[in-house]
């Protein structure tokens, strides 16, 4: 995912410290989708959303997924709150 890459590469030049706890809390937030992908509430950026498509924060950047299959999810974006949103 060229967000996830972008974001790293930046975060580990720039802010070192932050970026482990940042990666370590995504991942952490990632394996508790895994077993509970209805765990945030619908994205309401999202237009014409049946409820697959979620969002959540870690620290100043949000991520976007949707729920593929009960047992499946897809990370579809990570962008920081302080950059426009793309439109959907």
């Amino acid at each position: 995912m060229a967000d996830l890459q972008e974001i790293t590469e930046y975060l580990r030049n720039e802010a070192p410290d932050f970026y482990q706890r940042w990666l370590n809390e995504l991942f952490a937030v990632l394996d508790d989708l895994a077993i509970n992908p209805l765990l945030f509430q619908p994205d309401p950026l999202r237009n014409e959303n049946d409820g697959s498509f979620r969002s959540f924060f870690v620290s100043n950047y949000r991520i976007t997924y949707a729920i593929i299959d009960r047992e499946k999810i897809a990370v579809l974006r990570i962008r920081h709150t302080s950059r426009e949103p793309l439109s959907y």
